[in-house]
């Protein structure tokens, strides 16, 4: 009896390990690519509409928390069994990684249908801005240091808003571009961590039904034939 509370309790804690082993693997690359996309953009966030960094800010958190919640299902299939718990737990993270990605979209859709030229107005203003505010002309040069970037579509801006020379430090990428491609590049990864959850949690739900079914037939046939 001792033994066999002995190996379920290594059984348990080899499943926590490898759990928190596979979490890291897989979810500490979006969550530090998600800190970096985060900083480069964090500087023009004061002078982007409020909707505008909403949207922007969600799918940046969204995106690693997709990828937390996929962890959540492979770890599952580490312990031996399928129970209603599980069951439940796998319904869950389908229903989450669905509301995820429908309100990711969603997102998406508004900020590049509704909020696309509302960003770009104000941004071109704050670059007319910089020339008597240093610190609007600080966050500007951060922001295309960090993103390699030049004005809002590119280094005419500057020259509209009165330099001679473009603060560009040679960098040629419109920064509004910049900005929207590490947008749905976060937004890709995010689809794509829901996605696998779902895929990887509705298995799960399927080789429960599944089982459940066979055994409910197995205990039936064995009934009959026992009445036979």
């Amino acid at each position: 009896m001792d033994n066999m509370k002995l190996k379920n309790l290594c059984t348990v804690f080899g499943c926590v390990i490898i759990s928190i082993l596979f979490a890291l693997y897989v979810v500490w690359p979006p969550i530090y690519f998600t800190y970096v996309e985060t900083y480069k953009i964090s500087f023009l966030i004061p002078y982007i509409p409020q909707d505008g960094s909403a949207y922007i800010l969600v799918n940046y958190v969204t995106m690693p928390v997709s990828w937390v919640i996929f962890c959540a299902s492979p770890s599952l299939f580490l312990n031996s069994g399928l129970s209603v718990r599980k069951r439940s737990l796998f319904i869950a993270i389908t229903i989450c990684s669905c509301i995820l990605f429908v309100a990711t979209t969603t997102f998406t859709v508004l900020l590049y249908v509704l909020v696309y030229n509302r960003i770009e107005t104000q941004l071109i203003e704050s670059i007319r801005q910089t020339m008597n505010d240093n610190i609007v002309f600080t966050a500007w040069n951060e922001t295309q240091s960090a993103m390699q970037c030049c004005g809002v579509n590119g280094p005419a801006d500057w020259t509209s808003a009165g330099y001679l020379v473009p603060p560009c430090g040679g960098f040629r990428l419109p920064c509004l571009t910049a900005i929207f491609i590490s947008y749905f590049i976060i937004w890709g990864m995010s689809v794509l961590g829901q996605v696998a959850a779902v895929f990887v949690a509705a298995k799960g739900t399927f080789e429960f039904q599944f089982v459940e079914y066979a055994s409910d037939k197995f205990r039936r046939m064995k009934s009959s034939m026992h009445y036979s």
